[in-house]
């Protein structure tokens, strides 16, 4: 399951580098040569009654990402400064103790 998986996630690089069939004109294999030969392959080996379970259910998954390229932009703060506030700050300090209402 894991390679029919992985071969449809790199179908295209593998009908392009991997497929027997690359080199011929109108190819519509698109890789399912190598497909079949890597099921073959993992069937043979699921097959070999020598090795442990646990190399049998060895999962390999392979996942090739294009190039990513980026490039760095400058970001404009066009907010407005509100310089006002510090300009009208109350300068007087009042000394007296605030007492509410009494009932």
């Amino acid at each position: 399951m894991a390679i029919v998986i992985s071969f449809k996630m790199n179908q295209e690089y593998i009908a392009k580098m991997l497929c027997e069939k690359k080199e011929v004109k109108e190819n519509t294999c698109n890789g399912h040569c190598h497909l079949k030969k890597e099921l073959k392959k993992v069937s043979e080996t699921e097959n070999d009654s020598n090795l442990p379970t646990s190399y049998k259910e060895k999962i390999e998954l392979v996942f090739i990402q294009p190039e990513f390229t980026f490039s760095f932009f400058e970001i404009k703060n066009n907010k407005p400064s509100f310089s006002f506030y510090k300009e009208n700050e109350i300068s007087t300090i009042s000394h007296d103790i605030f007492h509410p209402p009494a009932c």
